[in-house]
């Protein structure tokens, strides 16, 4: 969900500016013993469209319910074959457009070439679908569990 497959090679970090990379590391040398990367501090002013669609309630939860993530998760690699393996796959984009994955896979990017041939869907939020719009993702994962699709609203294939 809001995502694509992480390319053989490449580490989460390698999807961020440096800027952004040098903020992570400082942040777990920092604040995380050196090896855990802190939550975000999931403030709508820095980050509006990852946080589109949530209350003040929502922010709040995630602040106090978020753990710091093991930094090698982040900056390891995984061993998957390239390309991915051909299997039925959703993509159920929230921050970006079905369109706009389309045009970044016919660019060859690494990240959103595969889903070229991907069912995309969208579902126009932010990053946390499960508390901005619940029942609009229950209804489009139940949609695309039982291969339906459904007409008008609630997400499908759009953008």
């Amino acid at each position: 969900m809001d995502t694509g497959v992480l390319p053989a090679d490449m580490a989460v970090i390698d999807f961020n500016d440096p800027q952004t990379q040098v903020e992570w590391r400082d942040r777990v040398t920092k604040e995380g013993d050196g090896r855990r990367l802190p939550p975000p501090p999931f403030d709508p002013a820095t980050a509006p469209a990852d946080l589109a669609g949530l209350s003040d309630d929502h922010l709040t939860r995630l602040r106090t319910l978020a753990t710091p993530q093991p930094f090698a998760t982040v900056t390891g690699t995984l061993d998957r074959p390239a390309p991915p393996m051909e299997a039925p796959s959703t993509i159920i984009a929230c921050t970006f457009t079905p369109a706009q994955a389309r045009t970044l896979a016919a660019t060859g990017d690494p990240v959103f070439a595969p889903m070229a041939r991907m069912d995309l869907r969208h579902l126009p939020t932010g990053h946390w679908p499960m508390l901005s719009r619940p029942a609009d993702l229950a209804a489009l994962l139940d949609e695309v569990a039982s291969g339906r699709r459904l007409l008008g609203g609630g997400g499908g294939e759009g953008g």
